[in-house]
């Protein structure tokens, strides 16, 4: 955390390793959450995007942001505030289905 907020960094210094990546938003207990805030990201040239997560209390699990690599170069899209049920359920529902899980929160490797 820092001055209150979460924060998370990815490093995608090896992005021709990377295809896509979801941002998976939820409650660390699967409690309803009141969503608020934006979801600020930033790249090492200062390019700067912000995604709202305001929206109605509740539990679930959002995605709002996907990133994807085309020609080499990241494209970040704001996604469609939807809620999912699980973390499977989100997953599934932006194209990740390869993946084996251990139960509806737990992606096996």
């Amino acid at each position: 955390q820092r001055h209150g907020f979460e924060r998370l960094v990815v490093d995608l210094h090896r992005v021709r390793d990377l295809d896509r990546l979801v941002v998976l938003a939820c409650s660390a207990s699967d409690g309803p959450l009141a969503w608020g805030g934006t979801l600020v990201t930033t790249t090492l040239g200062a390019a700067r995007v912000e995604v709202s997560l305001d929206g109605p209390a509740g539990a679930g699990v959002v995605v709002p942001l996907s990133v994807y690599v085309v020609d080499g170069e990241l494209v970040l899209r704001a996604e469609p505030r939807e809620v999912s049920a699980s973390t499977r359920e989100a997953c599934l529902a932006h194209g990740f289905d390869r993946i084996t899980w251990l139960d509806a929160r737990t992606p096996l490797r």
